[in-house]
């Protein structure tokens, strides 16, 4: 559906020598990201569309975790930067509400769930104290090989936060299946389980 965090060590590796730790890049990274992006203006329909699905998410989850939306155009559909941002796609506004839902679901799930934090500390066990070359060198692959791995736990975990979200609302699961045939059947990637693995995960949960 979209990238999950940005995993690549070499973001790392060309921290500018004045960050001091690892969640300072980190967090700066997700920043310069969101900073480039293309965002629509509030009074559009389309985004008008997009945020009151959010709303209509984000209330149920209100108290246990600040969390905004922002309206996008581009290649993104929809990504949580940083724990705390949902960035959807205006182009959302134009597909099924069960998916629109769905897939705006997903994301709050991986705030409300505290992926972030769970990326930042694996980060912070691998490359703790001043950011160096020799260091980030040294854990690449073993950090890269986690990484992956937690970014397809928290995956299947947003992905489940997202169908009981969907469930509560009254949608049956044939109408959350096609949040992930919607865009195309996916193969594995180093940060996404492929489309029939995560379809097969939320059958297993029925």
């Amino acid at each position: 559906m979209r990238k999950r965090f940005l995993l690549l060590i070499g973001l790392v590796i060309c921290a500018p020598a004045w960050c001091q730790d690892i969640v300072e890049v980190l967090e700066r990274s997700q920043s310069v990201r969101l900073a480039a992006m293309s965002f629509v203006p509030t009074e559009d329909p389309r985004a008008s569309v997009v945020r009151g699905s959010f709303d209509q998410l984000a209330n149920r989850f209100a108290s246990e975790t600040q969390m905004e939306v922002r309206v996008v155009s581009g290649p993104v559909i929809a990504e949580c930067f940083a724990g705390r941002t949902i960035v959807a796609n205006e182009s959302l506004a134009e597909v099924p509400e069960a998916v629109r839902l769905f897939l705006l679901a997903h994301e709050i799930g991986h705030a409300v769930l505290g992926h972030w934090q769970q990326f930042e500390q694996l980060y912070v066990r691998h490359i703790p104290g001043e950011v160096l070359q020799q260091r980030t060198d040294a854990v690449a692959g073993e950090l890269g090989r986690e990484a992956s791995q937690l970014s397809h736990e928290q995956e299947l975990a947003a992905d489940e936060f997202a169908m009981q979200t969907m469930r509560a609302l009254g949608y049956s699961f044939e109408e959350v299946v096609g949040s992930f045939t919607q865009f195309g059947m996916q193969m594995d990637t180093a940060t996404h389980p492929g489309t029939r693995k995560r379809i097969a995960h939320l059958r297993s949960l029925d």
